[in-house]
C-alpha cells in the first residue's frame, strides 16, 4: 500500500479529494481510506469521452460499498468557455471550493505524482514562465484552500502497478497519450526517457528551485506581511521588485500565477509609484492590488467582509478589524441606558454622521481623515437603537483622539 505521510496532515481533520477515475487518484483514495482518513471524495464528470459517465459510477460505487461520502458534478466544455484546460481547472477548484466549505475541510488531496511533476517543469522552461515554484510543491493555496500532492514520489507506473496488485478499480483516458496539447506531447516524449535520464531531470529542477530559493532571500522578510510602504517597494533592485510583486499576488491565490507575466507585473509597479493616492489594479477574478496613500495590501472583492454586533450592555467588543471599550458612563458621546441596544457595523458609504450640526456623509470623512483605502470597507461606527450614528472612531483633532483613548479604541 502507498505510504502517505501522516506527520504531515491531521488524522483527526476532514478533507476533499479530488478522484476522476484514474490509476492515479483510485491509488490515492484507496490509500486514504485504508489509513482512515476523514474524507469526501469529489468528482467531476466533463463529458469529454464515451467512458465518463462510466468512470463516474465507478467512483461513486467504491465510495458507496466504503461508506465514503461522494459529491458529483457534471458539466459541459462550450465554445464560448475557451480553453478546454483552464475551464475545467476551475469548474473543478470551483467545486472543490464549494465542497470544502460545506464539508468545513481543512485540505484538498491532489493525485498529481512523480511524472505531473517533471511534465510542469519542462512545461514552465519551454513558455519561459515566472515561476513561484519551479514543478509541483507538496503543498499550496487555491482559493484559499490548503492543496496536498503526497504522491510526488510515485511515478505514473508505480501508481498503476498499485492499482493492479490490489485489485483497486480504474479507468486508462487514452487522450493522454494523444499529442492534442503541449503537455500531452511532452508526456509522450517523457516516455521515451530512462528512468536515470528522468532522474536528472529532477536533479536540475531541485537546482533551479535552489537558486530561486536564493532570489528570495534579500526578499523574504516582506512576504510575513499582509500591508506594504511604497517606500519598502523602492528600496528593492528592479529584479527584486518584479520577484516581490510576482510573490505576494501569486500566494494571494494560485490561479493568478497564469496572468502574472513581467509586463503586467511592471504596471502594478508604476501604478503603485503613480502620484494618485487611492488606486486599485486589478489581478483576477475579484483580487486587487490596492494602493492607498503611502502603503498598499492586497484584497479580494468577493470576501463578504459586513459585521454587525449587538451592544446590549457597556463592555468590551472586538472582532477581526477592531477593538473598543463602552464605558458606563458614556454620556460624552450622548450614549444614554435609553440608547441601547446599540449596533457596532462597518461603516457604509450611505451613511451620514453629525460634527456639531454640520452633517457630513461617511465617505467624505474617510477621504479627508484619508484613513487607508482597503480598511474603509471594514471601519466601524455605532448607531443607537434609533439607527443614529453616535461613534465615528477618529483621530485627526485632539478632541477625537481623547475620545478614542477612553473607548480604547484600536483599529487592527
Amino acid at each position: 500500500m502507498l505510504k502517505i505521510n501522516q506527520k504531515l496532515y491531521k488524522k483527526g481533520d476532514k478533507y476533499i479529494v479530488g478522484v476522476s477515475g484514474g490509476p492515479d487518484s483510485m491509488s490515492l483514495l484507496n490509500a486514504l481510506y485504508e489509513n482512515n482518513f476523514d474524507i469526501v471524495v469529489c468528482n467531476v464528470n466533463y463529458h469529454t469521452r464515451d467512458v465518463s459517465n462510466y468512470e463516474q459510477k465507478m467512483v461513486e460505487e467504491y465510495c458507496k460499498i466504503r461508506g465514503i461520502p461522494f459529491e458529483g458534478k457534471s458539466c459541459k466544455h462550450q465554445d464560448n468557455d475557451g480553453n478546454f484546460e483552464g475551464w475545467a481547472r476551475k469548474e473543478r477548484y470551483d467545486f472543490f471550493k464549494e465542497m470544502y466549505l460545506k464539508y468545513q475541510a481543512n485540505g484538498v488531496f491532489i493525485a498529481h505524482h512523480k511524472d505531473d511533476d517533471i511534465e510542469t517543469y519542462l512545461l514552465q522552461k519551454k513558455r519561459r514562465s515566472f515561476v513561484r515554484y519551479w514543478g509541483l510543491s507538496l503543498v499550496t493555496s487555491i482559493q484559499g484552500m490548503n492543496v496536498y500532492r503526497p504522491l510526488l514520489k510515485y511515478s505514473k507506473d508505480e501508481l498503476l502497478k498499485e492499482c493492479i496488485d490490489n485489485s483497486i478499480p480504474y479507468s486508462v483516458d487514452v487522450t493522454n497519450s494523444q499529442p492534442i496539447c503541449e503537455r500531452n506531447k511532452i508526456r509522450i516524449n517523457l516516455k521515451k526517457l530512462s528512468s536515470e535520464e528522468l532522474n536528472v531531470l529532477l536533479l536540475q529542477k531541485e537546482e533551479d528551485n535552489k537558486k530561486l530559493l536564493e532570489e528570495k532571500e534579500n526578499i523574504k522578510h516582506l512576504f510575513s506581511k499582509n500591508v506594504w510602504k511604497i517606500d519598502e517597494l523602492k528600496t528593492l533592485s528592479e529584479k527584486e521588485r518584479i520577484r516581490f510583486i510576482y510573490e505576494i499576488t501569486t500566494r494571494a491565490d494560485e490561479r493568478i500565477i497564469s496572468k502574472m507575466s513581467k509586463g503586467r507585473i511592471n504596471e502594478i509597479i508604476r501604478g503603485l509609484f503613480t502620484e494618485k493616492p487611492n488606486i486599485n489594479l486589478k489581478l483576477y477574478d475579484g483580487y486587487y492590488v490596492c494602493k492607498s496613500y503611502d502603503e498598499f495590501t492586497i484584497i479580494n472583492a468577493h470576501d463578504n467582509l459586513d459585521y454587525e454586533i449587538v451592544v446590549d450592555n457597556p463592555g468590551h467588543y472586538e472582532n477581526e478589524f477592531f477593538s473598543i471599550d463602552i464605558p458606563f458612563d458614556a454620556s460624552f458621546l450622548k450614549i444614554f441606558e435609553s440608547s441601547y441596544p446599540l449596533i457596532i457595523r462597518n461603516a457604509k458609504k450611505e451613511d451620514e454622521v453629525y460634527f456639531g450640526n454640520v452633517k457630513k456623509k461617511i465617505n467624505r470623512v474617510m477621504i479627508d481623515e484619508k484613513i487607508p483605502f482597503y480598511k474603509r470597507y471594514t471601519y466601524p461606527i455605532i448607531l443607537d437603537k434609533r439607527q443614529k450614528v453616535v461613534y465615528f472612531p477618529l483621530y485627526n483633532s485632539d478632541k477625537q483622539k481623547s475620545i478614542a483613548k477612553r473607548m480604547s479604541f484600536v483599529l487592527k
